[in-house]
This record gives structure tokens, sequence and C-alpha cells, in this order.
């Protein structure tokens, strides 16, 4: 009889100590279930995020900036001729917009004429106002005699010729006539040179039109600036009504305190 009753409590345990361990065993499925469950409503919060970041309309500025990159990208592609590929690791290298790149190297180009020796400035401008014109030009010349139906810049680069001819014959004029002014011929004939060859000058920035996009965002902005002028004029028109209300509930308590004074008078006078 004692052995019995001594097993009993070893049994009890036994099960209580299961018990136990199911539940931890629950409790943790449990836990897992809820981590598995929290990246989906964070990843859907994030899509609901992105959906409602994409679903708001582009601004007018937005699209003006990207309309001008691609119009710095096309005229760089369409002028530079054997510099492209320098100007876009230069880019890419320093980090700086093709725009600032374009500067620093003309820059450069215009220091290099102040500092090297005079028989060396035709030779290096000769990169910049011949060698790359004559690649734009055959390739304007080639595209027009294929007929693929672009719009060149074939006339832009008509008159850099006529313009390059002119400045050759005052260069020979200012070597016979005034030598002493060569230097600075040679910086302002350069400088013309670019100035005229330059993608400012194409076809794409003198007969540029507004695209779609760009339209119905400044229409979309002239009628939101309309809605909120109005709301304003609203406003205004209210609060000027609130206060003239005020002014005429004044006056009235005014004029109906002095009545009152007035009657009290009478009465005392009686």
């Amino acid at each position: 009889m004692p052995s019995k009753d001594r097993g009993k409590p070893s049994s009890s345990s036994s099960s209580s100590s299961k018990q136990r361990e199911r539940g931890k065993s629950s409790s943790s499925l449990k836990k897992r279930e809820s981590s598995s469950r929290n990246p989906s409503s964070s990843s859907t919060g994030a899509k609901s995020k992105s959906s409602s970041s994409s679903s708001r309309p582009i601004s007018s500025d937005q699209i003006r900036e990207e309309e001008y990159q691609a119009w710095v990208q096309n005229s760089l592609t369409t002028h530079a001729g054997f510099l492209e590929p320098l100007i876009q690791s230069i880019s890419s290298f320093l980090s700086l917009p093709l725009t600032k790149t374009l500067i620093l190297i003309l820059s450069l180009f215009i220091l290099a004429h102040l500092y090297l020796p005079l028989f060396l400035i035709p030779h290096l401008a000769s990169a910049l106002t011949l060698v790359i014109p004559i690649q734009n030009t055959t390739r304007c010349l080639r595209s027009e005699i294929e007929g693929k139906g672009r719009k060149t810049d074939t006339g832009q680069w008509l008159v850099y010729w006529m313009v390059f001819c002119v400045l050759g014959w005052g260069r020979g004029w200012i070597a016979i006539f005034r030598p002493g002014w060569k230097g600075f011929y040679e910086l302002g004939r350069s400088a013309g040179l670019v100035l005229v060859g330059g993608g400012w000058y194409g076809r794409a920035a003198l007969r540029s039109e507004k695209s779609k996009a760009l339209i119905e965002a400044e229409q979309r902005e002239e009628a939101e600036q309309r809605k909120a002028l109005d709301l304003e004029g609203d406003g205004k028109k209210k609060s000027k009504q609130s206060s003239d209300s005020k002014k005429d509930e004044k006056k009235k308590s005014g004029r109906g305190k002095m009545d009152k004074e007035k009657q009290g008078e009478k009465a005392k006078a009686k």
C-alpha cells in the first residue's frame, strides 16, 4: 500500500510538466505566426505609401527639369562630337551634372587661350571649332541624304561655316595689319564659333514646344490657384460680414442703453 501511494505523485508531476511544455510550444507557435504576419503588414504599408506617392501628380517644375535634362543630353549627343564620352566620364567621375561639366571644360578652354603660346592656340582651337563641326555637318548631311525624315541641324551648320569663313578672313587681316591683336582675336574667334555651334542654337532649342504633360500640369496648377484664390475671397467676405454684424449688434445695444437712460430720466422728472 505505501508503494502505490508513492507512485501516484510522480505520475501527476509528469502530466503537469507535459502540459507546461505544450503551453510553451503553443505560445512559441503563436509568436512565430504573429512575426510572420508582421512583415506582410509592413510590406502592405510600404506599398500603400509608394502607391500614394506615385498617385500624386507631377508638378510643372519637375516636368521642366526633366525636359531640360533630356535636352542637355540630346544636345550633347548632337553637338559634342568626339568629346561626348569624355564629358560623360568626367561628369560621372566628379559626380557633377552635365551643364556644370560643360562650363568647366569651356572655362579651361578659355584659360588655355590666355596662357598658351600664340602658335599653339590655332591648333588647340581647331579641336572644337573645326573637327567637331565637320563631324556634326557630315552626320546631318548623311541623315538628309538617307531621308530618314528626322529634323536635323543642317541650317545651323550652314550658318556656322559662313561665320567660320568670315572669321578666317579676319584672322588673315589681323596677321598682316595688326599682329599685336592676334591673341585677343583668337580668343574672340574661338568664343564666337563655340557660341554659334553650340546646342543652344540648335533646332531643339530654337523651335522647342511644350509637351502635353507640361501643358496639363500648368492647367492643373492654374485651376488650383484659382480655387485657392476663390476660397480666400470667400473667407474674407465671411469675415467682413461677421465683423459688420458685430458692429450692428454693438450699435443696437448702444441705442437700447440710450433709450433706457432716456426713459429713466423721464420717469424721474415726472
